[in-house]
C-alpha cells in the first residue's frame, strides 16, 4: 500500500493520509491535491508517497466467534 501525506501551510495538523494500490494511484492523487491546493491559494509544504507494510489480518472464522 502507498500513503499519500499533504501538508498545507497554515494548517494545525497534517490532512489524513490516503491509501492508494499503487505507486502510480498515490502520485495521481498527489497531483490532484496539488492543482486543488493552487486554485484555492493555499501553500504545500510537503507531499509525499510512502510505501508501507500493512499487517495482515485473520479472516474471522466462525470457531473464533463462539469464543
Amino acid at each position: 500500500m502507498w500513503g499519500l501525506l499533504i501538508i498545507l501551510a497554515g494548517s494545525p495538523m497534517p490532512q489524513p493520509v490516503t491509501w492508494h494500490t499503487t505507486h502510480d494511484a498515490c502520485h495521481q492523487q498527489a497531483a490532484v491535491e496539488l492543482l486543488h491546493a493552487a486554485t484555492t491559494r493555499r501553500e504545500v509544504l510537503h507531499v509525499e508517497c510512502r510505501s508501507y507494510v500493512l499487517p495482515r489480518t485473520r479472516p474471522i472464522t466462525s470457531a473464533a466467534v463462539r469464543r
